[in-house]
């Protein structure tokens, strides 16, 4: 499922309205008593379960409220229960990437069901920095939320703001040392390790890696991985085979030009996700570089546009719904109970065999 709201929360109630003078207003506790025939005061205790009314009465009153439409102030409630059952949800750096992401999407999905089945609404905006000054959404600021996801590649400072604002927190697909919160991400540096060490064992030794310039937690694991498999299998790491760019479809391109036009003996590639991988497709295709039968491709996500590329892409899955949903239940477990210590989860990741490696017998040149 995916969101419908950015920024505001969009609350939808289809319920009979009361028409007074021109205008429509939602039937209150004062309606529900005068069409009862009850006092607001025993109309209040049969709506709130007090105890205090009998079965036969609280249900007849029960039933004129659900015929009028009535459904309780939420304001009232908050103030009651202390709880405004509004998460707040902050995407870096914006939401329309939020929206579009091929990760974040069933993130955002599993983040939602639970949400959803526990009453919570779920109000959405951006982690802006304007001139590297933290820039809180108003939600924030007024306090307008029981707990706070942080999602995407948020800048430390931003993290270390919202933590600074005592509201509870939980970083998803990212995790620093410091400030101590609850964390939720896929296992990035034995995913890369099981993904160079597949490439090993189907002969390969001239492996490269295509990531980004703009290291997150993740990309750094992953990179670690990378390093680490291939030591584990006695082969020299080369820094030459290692291609950084900007975190985006241009950069993506302009590394694959790179390795295309290097003349490295590179007969294998491992990019830090699967849309790294993907954009680099059409460039190996436009220097003639065939996938698999000249260079080999691992990536990592399992996105849905992984089984669709050709050949499909071989990666490493992770469950993208799973990792919300978890985070989702360590945030409403942190509002529950704000004084336990931070728990960190790590998700295990599979890989997943489709046609985009081969074995080889030889190393062979890669060339425009």
């Amino acid at each position: 499922m995916v969101p419908r709201i950015c920024d505001l929360v969009l609350l939808f109630e289809v319920s009979c309205r009361y028409m007074k003078k021109g205008k429509t207003t939602r039937p209150g506790i004062r309606e529900v008593a005068k069409e009862s025939g009850y006092s607001i005061t025993t109309v209040s205790m049969a709506l709130n379960d007090s105890g205090r009314v009998n079965k036969e009465t609280r249900k007849y009153i029960i039933e004129i409220a659900n015929r009028l439409g009535y459904t309780p102030n939420a304001a009232g409630k908050a103030l009651k229960s202390q709880r405004s059952e509004n998460i707040g949800l902050l995407f870096y750096p914006s939401c329309a990437e939020l929206f579009s992401n091929a990760f974040y999407v069933p993130v955002l999905g599993g983040i939602e069901e639970v949400l959803n089945a526990e009453g919570y609404n779920l109000l959405v905006a951006s982690g802006r920095l304007l001139d590297g000054t933290v820039r809180l959404p108003k939600f924030v600021r007024e306090n307008a939320v029981d707990g706070i996801v942080l999602l995407g590649q948020i800048p430390h400072t931003y993290v270390r703001a919202i933590y600074d604002t005592g509201i509870p927190a939980v970083l998803i697909d990212e995790e620093f040392d410091d400030p101590p919160m609850d964390v939720v991400c896929s296992d990035g540096y034995n995913g890369a390790c099981a993904a160079v060490e597949h490439l090993i064992d189907r002969g390969h030794r001239h492996i490269g890696m295509l990531t980004t310039y703009e290291e997150t937690t993740s990309t750094q694991w992953r990179f670690a991985g990378y390093k680490a498999a291939l030591h584990r299998r006695g082969i020299a790491i080369n820094e030459a085979y290692v291609f950084r760019d900007t975190y985006d479809m241009q950069g993506t391109r302009r590394s694959a030009d790179r390795i295309a036009q290097s003349g490295l003996p590179i007969t294998a590639l491992f990019t830090v996700n699967d849309s790294g991988a993907i954009d680099a497709l059409p460039v190996f295709g436009k220097h003639g570089i065939r996938v698999p039968e000249d260079l080999s491709i691992v990536g990592f996500d399992d996105v849905e546009r992984a089984q669709f590329t050709s050949p499909p892409l071989t990666t490493m899955g992770v469950d993208k719904a799973g990792m919300g949903r978890l985070g989702a239940q360590a945030l409403l477990s942190r509002i529950e109970n704000p004084d336990r210590l931070p728990q960190r989860s790590i998700m295990s990741v599979t890989l997943i065999e489709r046609e985009s490696v081969v074995a080889i017998e030889k190393t062979e040149r890669v060339s425009a």
